[in-house]
């Protein structure tokens, strides 16, 4: 009786270690991804940046140059300018 009581604390034990890991392993996954989102979107902002700077502000083009930064807000970010 004491080896399978021990037999099973181990193997929950292994199943809390899992649990762990793979909930540790997803969050760097969302990390990586959203890193890499906003790596790719860098090129975007920066033109937009230019576009703001140098042409007259159109309602479009500030539309454009808002919605990343409304987006950054909605994820609890902000975007420096």
């Amino acid at each position: 009786m004491q080896e399978r009581t021990a037999d099973l604390q181990r193997v929950k034990a292994e199943y809390d270690t899992y649990r762990k890991r793979v909930r540790r392993d997803r969050l760097a996954v969302r990390e990586i991804a959203a890193a890499n989102v906003v790596r790719a979107l860098l090129p975007v902002l920066d033109a937009a940046d230019r576009a703001c700077a140098n042409e007259p502000l159109t309602p479009g083009l500030r539309d454009i140059a808002d919605t990343p930064q409304g987006a950054a807000r909605l994820a609890g970010r902000d975007l420096i300018r």
